[in-house]
């Protein structure tokens, strides 16, 4: 009996310990755009916009870059139409992140900018 009142105070005081993390508040969060290009991207792209966010994703976790929020949109102005290596595609990946400098710093270095 000493031994189930005993393990179930310490349950119960291991539960009232543990604290719930408050959310990160919105000014806690930075967001950075990047260009797509036809082929000069760091990440491989593709015709298919899912399998460019995978990658792009890939490349980031695998520079321990922290990222809350990926997308990819067309422009609706392409803008010049050309078919060099650096030569945008009229696409633009969003990405959020923690608003951190280290972070902002290693974003910037890779090519992304500040929105």
């Amino acid at each position: 009996m000493k031994t189930k009142l005993a393990i179930f105070l310490i349950t119960i005081v291991a539960v009232c310990a543990c604290s719930k993390k408050e959310p990160l508040a919105k000014h806690e969060y930075i967001s950075f755009y990047y260009e797509q290009t036809m082929c000069s991207d760091p990440w491989e792209t593709s015709n298919d916009d899912s399998i460019t966010l995978e990658n792009a994703a890939g490349y980031l976790n695998a520079r321990d870059l922290y990222v809350g929020g990926l997308s990819i949109e067309q422009s609706d102005n392409p803008g010049v139409v050309c078919a060099a290596c650096g030569c945008k595609t009229g696409k633009t990946i969003y990405v959020t992140t923690l608003n951190s400098n280290s972070i902002k710093n290693s974003f910037i270095e890779i090519g992304f900018k500040q929105k």
